[in-house]
């Protein structure tokens, strides 16, 4: 994952954990392009109405509802039918996204750590192989994103459901719809067909966040401990999100 190697007093290259924060950014651009998705369909879905309501005003009562039903299919494909498909495509987008990166972040900590073990031998499918990877191998306290990696857990049969039953639901699926039912982000949603709202997107946005900025910040701890104290600079921004990287003035003795 990266060309600099590790040593027994640098337990993890620096270059490894810049590599690590740098998933951070790209969840950022991932935020950034599903909000301007969202906004798009808001505006369009707004100035729809707007046009109904001039039609309605201008026609005559009687006319009324023949202008609401030349109207309603195209309000409606824009309000609700477009942005919960491209919601649920993003979705299922973002899980893959966290599988490949945890995948990565797994295989680097194996060859930084010069680990015989790989994250393809654990059991299981999704993000679970990775996260028992990590709990065994990393060396890193991660028990504060216990909770986020339980959100993971529950949003991966989400997932699963999409991709395999079409969004479909029954009490036979026991994980998905306990998810479901405690999820607040889908709020009045069980059983039936699923529709993943903005809110659950955004919130597996965060979490992704959290994840990658709590394995960036265990990582710089251990290494803290293990006596590597050289720092890691603030480079520049994307947008509101700090950049960090090595001294741009070159690498200071030890």
């Amino acid at each position: 994952m990266s060309e600099a190697s590790s040593s027994p007093d640098e337990p993890y290259s620096w270059e490894f954990v810049s590599q690590v924060y740098d998933y951070r950014l790209q969840v950022a651009e991932r935020r950034e392009l599903f909000l301007e998705v969202e906004g798009l369909y808001e505006a369009k879905a707004a100035a729809l109405s707007a046009e109904l309501d001039a039609a309605m005003a201008a026609a005559d009562p009687e006319d009324h509802d023949d202008i609401v039903d030349d109207f309603v299919w195209d309000i409606r494909h824009v309000d609700h039918q477009l942005p919960s498909i491209q919601r649920a495509a993003t979705f299922i987008m973002l899980v893959h996204f966290l599988e490949a990166r945890l995948t990565a972040i797994c295989d680097g900590i194996g060859e930084e750590l010069k680990l015989d073990a790989r994250v393809k031998r654990f059991r299981g499918s999704g993000v679970e192989p990775a996260l028992l990877f990590l709990k065994k191998y990393s060396k890193l306290d991660l028990s504060g994103l216990a909770s986020d990696f339980d959100f993971l857990r529950g949003c991966k049969h989400l997932r699963n459901a999409l991709v395999h039953s079409g969004g479909h639901l029954s009490e036979a699926n026991t994980r998905t719809v306990k998810f479901v039912r405690n999820e607040p982000a889908l709020e009045g949603q069980a059983t039936g067909e699923i529709h993943v709202t903005s809110a659950l997107v955004v919130k597996f946005l965060d979490c992704l966040e959290t994840i990658f900025i709590g394995l960036h910040t265990a990582m710089e701890s251990f290494m803290r401990q293990a006596g590597n104290t050289a720092p890691v600079y603030l480079i520049g921004t994307f947008g509101s999100v700090p950049i960090f990287g090595p001294d741009p003035q070159g690498p200071s003795e030890r």
